[in-house]
């Protein structure tokens, strides 16, 4: 077997990949280095990735629930369950129905 050349950053290093129900990804290292930060570095990423996409689906809604409010003179309540049951009828998220009703608002006025 042949030794490393250099430091652990020069080392050759193998990810694998797989998809799972966390959406975590597991790294592994074929000459032994220490891979603990690298996989912590994944996870991080893919939970700042997951907080930005919540964020940005919750100002859909709240955008949506604004244009219903306004088009069909519903309470914030009213517009909120509108966007869910609409959701729940189509079998989608209330994210992508309310960028829908945004998009669809977008080409009427």
């Amino acid at each position: 077997m042949h030794e490393p050349i250099g430091d652990a950053a020069e080392r050759l290093i193998v990810f694998r990949l797989p998809a799972t129900a966390a959406g975590a990804r597991h790294a592994e290292c074929i000459d032994g280095a220490d891979t603990g930060g690298l996989v912590r570095m994944n996870e991080l990423r893919n939970e700042l990735g997951a907080a930005q996409q919540k964020l940005a689906e919750r100002k859909f809604v709240e955008r949506a629930k604004g244009l219903l409010m306004k088009a069909r003179n519903l309470s914030e309540d009213e517009a909120y369950h509108t966007l869910r049951r609409m959701a729940m009828e189509r079998n989608r998220r209330m994210g992508e129905v309310a960028r829908s009703v945004i998009e669809m608002a977008e080409l009427l006025n």
